[in-house]
């Protein structure tokens, strides 16, 4: 007791604390450096890009050229004479409505995943990305008819009713009853 109180330490009754700092109640061999690293987690090879995440990064870029486009279009058909301007601008404005939710939502996951699109360069030719992921830098390249072709199969998905979503989109193709077309009188074959 005398020499815990040399030490600065009150005098304990039950021989001392668990997990105290005392070197006398450690096991032997470990030093604070080893207790130290012990409490790190343990390294793990660094995670890379997922294709999820990947898949995400190149639909945010094509929504929010999706976007652009149909942003252009809103304009031309305000200033067009177009019968039925009403109608068109409000399809037109209920896709801009859904990509603004899906980007939101591609937003939310880049901020978990760490993810960030730092720069963009477009041209003729196309779209060029770079960005980083859990501090990997990567460089992604979309070809302008890759764009249109991908745009519009967002734009038709995004049309078609609920219904037709959930199935395939070659539902209609394969009806169990469908015939082939044929003049009356001309046998089959």
């Amino acid at each position: 007791m005398a020499e815990e109180a040399a030490r600065g330490r009150e005098p304990e009754a039950s021989g001392g604390k668990l997990g105290s700092p005392d070197p006398e109640h450690q096991p032997p061999g470990r030093d604070r450096e080893t207790r130290d690293r012990e409490r790190k987690a343990p390294s793990r090879a660094p995670m890379r890009l997922t294709e999820e995440e990947f898949e995400s990064v190149k639909r945010y870029l094509l929504l929010d050229i999706l976007l652009r486009v149909t942003d252009h279009d809103l304009r031309a058909l305000d200033a067009s004479w177009v019968k039925m301007r009403r109608a068109y601008r409000t399809l037109l404005l209920a896709i801009q409505d859904r990509i603004l939710r899906e980007m939101a939502g591609l937003r939310h996951l880049f901020r978990k995943a760490g993810i960030r699109i730092y720069a963009q360069q477009r041209d003729r030719g196309g779209l060029t990305a770079w960005f980083a992921c859990r501090g990997y830098h990567h460089r992604i390249s979309l070809l302008a008819a890759f764009i249109r072709a991908q745009g519009e199969d967002i734009v038709l998905e995004y049309l078609r009713p609920d219904r037709l979503r959930a199935e395939d989109s070659g539902a209609f193709t394969r009806l169990p009853k469908a015939q082939k077309s044929r003049l009356p009188g001309e046998p089959d074959g």
